[in-house]
């Protein structure tokens, strides 16, 4: 993942449009597999500091989401 928000801001494109449904997914992730109280305090935390929250760095929060959605219907 990496940390571009330009890419948010590029109206009218199809990798805006991908960008935002690849952010729904990642943030349901952590929802789902890590509750409510954790994605709050996430987004309580000024920097949304991934690693402080969920004691993973990015890469490994991914690596989770990416199995999280490739598993999910099997």
């Amino acid at each position: 993942m990496n940390n571009n928000n330009d890419t948010f801001r590029k109206l009218g494109t199809n990798e805006r449009e991908t960008a935002f449904i690849q952010a729904g997914s990642f943030m349901t992730f952590l929802y789902d597999k890590y509750g409510e109280t954790k994605f709050i305090e996430l987004h309580k935390n000024d920097k949304l500091d991934y690693e402080y929250v969920y004691k993973k760095t990015i890469e490994q929060l991914e690596s989770e989401w990416l199995d999280y959605i490739y598993n999910r219907n099997k």
